[in-house]
């Protein structure tokens, strides 16, 4: 009974409901069959791990590769915006008289002053000390070699020293975005307030910066046309000045800056920009005087 209960209920194998059906357990149903497909209860089941499909990796793969390109992405929006580059310095060149020009002046400035050196404190004082029966004249040689030395040094500094060896401007921070912007502030003349940083050379050839106003500026016709702009000294450091300060050399107050046209041998590439300004400062001044346009 126990058995008929078991064969009832599916609990035992095909085999054993093969043996029950040729005795006459189950007269109802047909003896059934084992097929080759049913497993013994006693058969193990394999262990081993199946490999992975090679598809399922790559796509995995691929999935991180997006994911960290998503990541970077959103650290790149997250960041702030960089500034952006400036298309022209703050101090830009916008006139020079060239190498070539500029050193053959500060060269011939040193000359002239060895010779004065010579001239003055060699030949001068051998014919002041020669003896007064041998050089009955020798005052008026020793003047007359001294000045022989002097006067090369004068001139050359009365004519050189006005020589701009270059200009710069300074430019507001918009006026150096581009170049259309560049050109509007230029256009008319730039501002009277724009500064300007003229470099012209000592008596000995060393460069001096000038820092002044576009608007101190005026057209003159000095020096034999030596001088096609001048502006007016500066007034006086307020207060008592240091010793020192009364021996250096008086600020420049005149300049000789040479007229280049367009696309001439030797100007720089915002050279129009310099004749932009010049031809502003002629505009305020009511047309008068040289210019360096």
């Amino acid at each position: 009974m126990a058995l008929i209960s078991l064969l009832h209920r599916g609990r035992l194998p095909s085999h054993y409901l093969y043996g029950a059906s040729r005795l006459g357990l189950f007269a109802h149903s047909p003896p059934v069959k084992p097929t080759t497909s049913s497993r013994s209860p006693f058969q193990l089941t394999s262990t081993l791990p199946c490999k992975r499909p090679a598809s399922t990796s790559t796509s995995s793969a691929a999935g991180k590769q997006q994911q960290q390109q998503q990541q970077q992405q959103q650290q790149q929006q997250q960041q702030p915006p960089q500034a952006r580059k400036p298309a022209f310095p703050e101090r830009l060149l916008i006139y020079h008289a060239g190498t070539g020009k500029t050193t053959f002046l500060a060269c011939l400035k040193l000359t002239t002053l060895f010779t004065f050196a010579f001239f003055g404190l060699v030949a001068a004082p051998a014919y002041l000390s020669a003896p007064a029966d041998a050089e009955p004249d020798r005052y008026a040689k020793a003047a007359g070699v001294a000045a022989c030395g002097l006067a090369p040094l004068v001139f050359v500094a009365y004519c050189t020293t006005p020589f701009v060896a270059d200009v710069r401007v300074r430019l507001p921070a918009f006026a150096r975005q581009s170049r259309d912007l560049l050109r509007r502030w230029a256009r008319g003349g730039a501002p009277p307030d724009a500064l300007l940083e003229v470099t012209t050379m000592t008596w000995i050839g060393k460069p001096r910066v000038s820092v002044l106003r576009v608007g101190d500026l005026r057209p003159a016709r000095e020096r034999f046309g030596m001088v096609n702009f001048a502006r007016d000294p500066p007034p006086p450091p307020a207060g008592p000045a240091p010793w020192w300060m009364k021996l250096a050399q008086p600020p420049s107050t005149k300049f000789h800056v040479q007229a280049l046209q367009q696309g001439a041998k030797g100007e720089v590439k915002e050279g129009w920009v310099w004749r932009e300004i010049a031809a502003g400062i002629e505009r305020r001044a009511g047309g008068g005087g040289g210019g360096g346009r």
